[in-house]
């Protein structure tokens, strides 16, 4: 600055230098006065100086002022070169791009606008360039890391500071205006198809004054055709005029009447008539809120209808173009800065920047104190930006909505000193959104004032998404149960797989799809016809997004159709009309004269009473109708009626005996009125045949009769259900067939013919007919000889055939069936009856079944207890056998004879006691030592051993399911289980075959399923109901005790599982095991300890025994081994024996079952006396006590009958040896 001073002085002492050089020097005076004006100057250059630094620093404040505004803009603010170069650019350019401001500078805009949209940018910047004139466009940009929105550019052309070409660009991001321009337009679209496709007419009319008549405005396409005129026509022409009938019709006074009161109305169906011809028409009139009054309109007299007009509705395009503010934080807002377009407001910025025009003023009176509230609120709440629309008045006095986006500037010290605002103009906006609620008001009083239901869904999941009122007055179901369904909500499949087919089809071709008649069955009117059009509405891609439906109900309008010709042809020959009318009646209709002579008869008549109409009139009707014991009363009172009209049946619906021309009565239904013609006294009777509906309360009588009366026995009950179809139907032979296995057989009959076998051949050709009508309701054949299957009742002299399938769980179970030696042919009455009788039978037979196993399990249970007591005293006995016979084989010497005899007493003991333990297992009294584990560990070694047992001929299966759940059984015991079925199985396949053995976990419920499969000779249902019985044996005599599959059916049992068979003749036999799973943990292996070598000892053992033979065997062992033993034959003995002891008792030694005071008891009632005594029970038959008592005490053991003296000895000693 120094440096620029200096050079300033040089030029100015030489331009003096030269000025002075010619000239003399000044003097003193001269010189004094040019030194003063010197100074002067001095002083004017140091305060222009001044002023100067102070406009600098002023120019400099404006300079940031301008800069935030600049970059806190709404808007993007850009700079372009002439080649579309970035070379200048706001924060809010920078975030719409997405990316940092330093990173625009020298890119060009075009990098960051869709490729799509390249052709818009580069015409509006030729456009700029050219013309020089702002030019404004939209189009997609490219926000980084996010997906192109749409922008408008609006542009200007401008020089840079050194007087270079560029371009001023403002970006707004319009990406929500868009949406809401594509929800319009999408919006127009539906409501412009919708009126394009309405079959109905629809009539737009003014007022003309004061509704002395009205002038067209509008009429659609489907009122062309019916009115057969132009819309242009018509438009500015008056209503009288153009349809001189229009006030004759009464549309006229309607129309009137709808203009003065603004309610709806509606013209019935009614004939219009003027010289271009007549029709029917129904019309509905009622008023826009516009003041405009519609007519929907039909012309019932074609079969079609066709749509709507309406006028279509412009895009309305909003810009809102922005205006800063900055206003100083005191009342009345005093504006320190405004943006030069505030001129589109009318105002100069001076006029707001001296205070001329406060702002405060420009805001609406009724927003004024509103804006007030919020800015001190948001103050006060610490708000750094803020947002308020508000009404600002222009210079015209025109008021536009503004959107003011306003951001709090705060001194150091924290208090507010300015608000900082951006103004944009909403009003184009709002005028928008008003104009879109008055179009969608005006489009939604035409569809909810529309007597057509009108309906849209998505595309995508054809949910409801629109319904107008007409459309829930004719489903019968509100808008808000029905929006967000689809037709399966609502309508049975059959119905809303139709409805959905017809809206895919439609989706899918784009194009209109017209339905001339579909069914709905509406929640309150029940089922409905409907004319229905469905349209798609496509997306700005072509695609569909809506479905639009419009369905009039032309239920009535057929219905309206038939009236029209019936009055057509009534007015023409109304003589033939009636006969035709009265001829397709079912009801018989006739007419008599004041003679009692016939005068009318029809077709029906002719059917129920068997005269012709030639025969009948003109004959009396009393003598050929009126069963003989009624003439006298109809004489009687025949002189009343014909003077007066008037009689006892005269007005009522009564019952009455009518005779046929055969003589034969009938039961009729007559209602009689009467008639004057011509002075005379007619009478008109109408006349049902009740003869049917009297058959079925008959039948209704006899069913509920019979099922309220029957008895305990249900093959009574199934006799008479059968009996009673034959009798109701009717029929002259019943037949109730039963499925037993693999047979059908006869379950009961009525009326059976000779000849027929008790057991249907098999396969039957009849049933297996009848077994295909599953699920689908009788079978009926009507003539039997005509088709294969009814040859063989057809040759014993049967017509006709009908048949009822019987089932149970969804299978067939049997049959009830009807056969006819006449021709038969059943109603939907004779199926239901036969249905119900099926239905009882098909209880009658479960409740059979169900005591038939009951009694089974009874069977079994009494056979378990027999077989439990007999293998008890078997036990006993044997002990004492057993005992007896190693005590005399202890004295005989080897080699000795006697000693042998006295073996095979003992085998044969062993080969006793072998048949009590499988008694004991049948009964579930033996006791088991169940063990929670793997059945995989049973049954892989019991393969190896029945690969051994079953022969080389036999191929065994094994399918294991692997990670099966762990069950708690007893090994060994289950594992004869496994053999005693295989050796089963092996005898059912002598020629050899495949046993399989398969585990799986159940699904039905936590329990593993084991399954024993052979390929032998199988089982009759006979066979099958007695294998488990103890005894029960198909074999030869000598070759099996029939104890094998009663042992497994104990084991399984006492195991908690369930065992069941399934076999048929020839096809082999499949036995499936149920067990629980065991959520018990898996107990760890103990090695076997060894048995003790010299179980001998000295210790003070009672002994209790209520059988003597066992006691003194057991005594006698226990004193030669060295022990003292005290006996006692029950519990209350042994208590006493221990009362009255005074040395110590070792060992209680007792029988479980005794009579009085049983083991456990007696265990129990001892350990009192004597604290820790130990406890040996003996028994073969606990199961009972056991199982009911929840198991023998704590640290006792238990030794099986028939024992052995070394195991006496040995479990004598180990009780004693054991842990307490």
């Amino acid at each position: 600055m120094a440096d620029k001073r200096s050079d300033l002085r040089k030029k100015a002492e030489g331009k003096a230098a030269k000025l002075y050089k010619d000239k003399a020097r000044p003097s003193p005076e001269e010189a004094a006065r040019l030194l003063h004006e010197l100074q002067v100057h001095q002083i004017e250059l140091e305060l222009q100086n001044e002023e100067m630094v102070w406009s600098h620093a002023e120019l400099e404040g404006s300079r940031d002022r301008y800069s935030d505004l600049y970059d806190q803009a709404p808007v993007g603010y850009l700079t372009l070169s002439g080649k579309g170069l970035i070379l200048e650019a706001n924060l809010t350019a920078a975030k719409l791009l997405g990316v940092e401001r330093r990173e625009l500078t020298k890119k060009p805009l075009s990098c960051f606008i869709l490729p799509e949209d390249q052709d818009v940018f580069y015409l509006h910047h030729k456009e700029l360039c050219i013309k020089s004139a702002p030019q404004a466009c939209e189009l997609r940009l490219l926000r980084a890391g996010e997906a192109p929105f749409w922008a408008r550019l609006k542009g200007c052309a401008a020089k840079d500071a050194e007087g270079g070409a560029v371009c001023r660009v403002i970006i707004s991001d319009v990406s929500n205006f868009k949406k809401v321009e594509e929800a319009l337009k999408a919006s127009e679209e539906m409501f412009r198809q919708l009126v394009e496709n309405m079959s109905s007419a629809v009539a737009v009319y003014e007022p003309v004054g004061e509704g002395e008549d009205f002038s067209f405005l509008s009429l659609n396409k489907a009122g062309e055709r019916i009115e057969r005129m132009r819309a242009a026509d018509l438009r500015g022409r008056k209503v009288s005029e153009a349809f001189p009938g229009v006030k004759e019709f009464g549309l006229f006074e309607i129309l009137q009447r709808v203009w003065k009161t603004g309610k709806p109305e509606r013209l019935s169906l009614k004939l219009y008539k003027d010289d271009r011809g007549s029709s029917w028409k129904e019309n509905y009139v009622f008023k826009l809120a516009t003041g405009q009054i519609v007519a929907v309109y039909d012309d019932l007299t074609e079969s079609k209808q066709r749509e709507q007009a309406l006028t279509e509705m412009g895009a309305i395009i909003n810009r809102s173009p922005a205006v800063a503010f900055l206003w100083r934080a005191a009342d009345g807002w005093p504006v320190e800065f405004v943006s030069e377009n505030i001129r589109d407001y009318g105002y100069e910025p001076q006029d707001l920047l001296s205070g001329k025009i406060p702002f405060a003023s420009m805001i609406h009176p009724e927003d004024l104190a509103r804006v007030g509230d919020e800015v001190a609120r948001y103050s006060k709440e610490g708000r750094a930006e803020f947002s308020q629309e508000y009404r600002l008045r222009t210079a015209s006095g025109e008021y536009r909505w503004v959107d003011d986006r306003t951001w709090v500037r705060r001194s150091p010290a924290g208090e507010i000193t300015h608000f900082q605002g951006i103004l944009m103009d909403l009003t184009e906006r709002k005028t928008t959104e008003a104009a879109m609620r008055a179009r969608e008001r005006f489009l939604n009083d035409i569809i909810e004032n529309t007597p057509n239901m009108i309906f849209v869904k998505d595309a995508k999941e054809l949910r409801f998404v629109r319904f107008n009122k007409a459309g829930e007055q004719l489903v019968g179901h509100s808008r808000d149960s029905l929006l967000g369904k689809n037709d399966y909500d609502f309508f049975p499949k059959e119905q809303a797989d139709f409805f959905t087919e017809a809206d895919r089809r439609t989706l899918a071709s784009k194009q209109l799809l017209d339905i001339p008649e579909e069914k709905i069955l509406t929640a309150l009117q029940g089922e409905r016809v409907l004319h229905t059009r469905k349209i798609p509405i496509l997306d700005e891609r072509g695609e569909p997004r809506f479905l639009l439906g419009i369905s009039e109900d032309i239920t009535e309008q057929k219905t309206a159709h038939v009236r029209e010709r019936e009055t057509l042809d009534a007015l023409k020959t109304s003589e033939e009309k009636f006969r035709a009318l009265t001829s397709a009646a079912q009801d018989a209709i006739a007419m008599m004269d004041d003679k009692g002579q016939a005068i009318f008869w029809n077709a029906s008549a002719e059917r129920i009473f068997g005269w012709t109409a030639e025969e009948m009139l003109g004959r009396n009707v009393h003598e050929l109708l009126c069963a003989p014991r009624h003439l006298p009363a109809h004489h009687a009172a025949f002189p009343r009626w014909k003077a007066t009209g008037e009689g006892a049946a005269v007005g009522k619906t009564v019952e009455l005996t009518g005779r046929r021309k055969d003589g034969t009565e009938v039961q009729v239904e007559i209602s009689l009125s009467s008639i004057q013609i011509s002075g005379r006294w007619n009478a008109v009777a109408i006349l049902r045949d009740v003869t049917a509906r009297q058959r079925t309360e008959t039948r209704i009588r006899r069913i509920n009769g019979l099922l309220l009366a029957r008895s305990e026995n249900p093959n009574e009950n199934i006799d008479d259900l059968t009996a009673l179809a034959g009798e109701l139907l009717p029929a002259d032979f019943t037949l109730h067939l039963r499925v037993e296995g693999a047979r059908v057989v006869v379950g009961s009959a009525w009326n059976l013919p000779e000849g027929l076998p008790p057991v249907v051949p098999n396969p039957c050709p009849l049933w297996e007919a009848l077994k295909a009508t599953l699920g689908e309701g009788p079978l009926h054949i009507p003539d039997l000889a005509a088709v294969e299957e009814g040859r063989f009742f057809a040759s014993m002299g049967f017509k006709s055939y009908y048949g009822f399938l019987i089932q149970r769980e969804g299978k067939p179970a049997g049959s009830i069936c009807t056969f006819h030696r006449e021709s038969f042919q059943p109603d939907e009455e004779d199926g239901r009856l036969i249905g119900i009788i099926a239905s009882a039978i098909g209880m009658e037979e479960d409740r059979k079944q169900t005591e038939e196993k009951f009694l089974q399990s009874q069977k079994m249970e009494a056979v378990g207890q027999l077989a439990g007591g007999v293998a008890h005293d078997f036990n006993n006995m044997l002990t004492a056998i057993k005992g007896y016979t190693e005590i005399l084989m202890g004295g005989f010497a080897e080699g000795d004879a006697r000693r042998e005899d006295a073996g095979e007493v003992l085998a044969a003991a062993e080969r006793a006691a072998g048949l009590t333990r499988q008694l004991l297992a049948f009964s579930r009294k033996q006791v088991l030592s169940p063990v929670v584990l793997d059945l995989h560990t049973i049954l892989e070694p019991a393969s190896k051993m029945l690969r051994r047992i079953l022969g080389e001929n036999i191929q065994i299966a094994l399918n294991l399911a692997p990670g099966l759940p762990k069950v708690k059984v007893d090994p060994a015991q289950f594992e004869q289980a496994i053999i005693n079925m295989a050796i089963n199985a092996r005898d059912a396949m002598p020629e050899g075959g495949v046993l399989t053995i398969t585990t799986e976990k159940a699904l039905e419920e936590e329990r593993v399923a084991l399954t024993i499969r052979d390929t032998g000779e199988g089982m009759t249902p006979e066979v099958q109901a007695r294998i488990f019985e103890p005894f029960f044996t198909t074999k030869e005599k000598g070759q099996g005790t029939g104890l094998g599959l009663s042992m497994v059916y104990g084991i399984i049992k006492q195991s908690g599982g369930d065992i069941s068979v399934q076999s048929e003749p020839g096809k082999g036999a499949t036995f499936r095991i149920l067990l629980p799973v065991s959520t018990e943990a898996a107990p760890a292996r103990k090695p076997k300890a060894k048995a003790p070598t010299a179980p001998r000892g000295t210790e003070t053992i009672l002994l209790v025994e209520d059988e003597d033979s066992v006691r003194s065997l057991a005594m006698k062992i226990l004193e030669r081994k060295g022990y003292e033993v005290l006996s006692a034959e029950n519990g209350e003995q042994a208590l006493r024996l221990l009362r009255e002891r005074r040395g110590a008792v070792h060992l209680l030694l007792t029988d479980v079952v005794m009579p009085g005071m049983n083991g456990k008891q007696l265990c129990l009632e001892a350990g009192k006396l004597i604290p820790g005594l130990r406890t040996l029970f003996i028994s073969g038959y606990t199961g009972e006590i056991v199982s009911k008592q929840g198991g023998l005490p704590r640290g006792t053991q238990l030794l099986l009958k028939p024992f052995t003296a070394e195991a006496l000895a040995s479990k004598v000693r180990e009780a004693l040896d054991g842990d307490a």
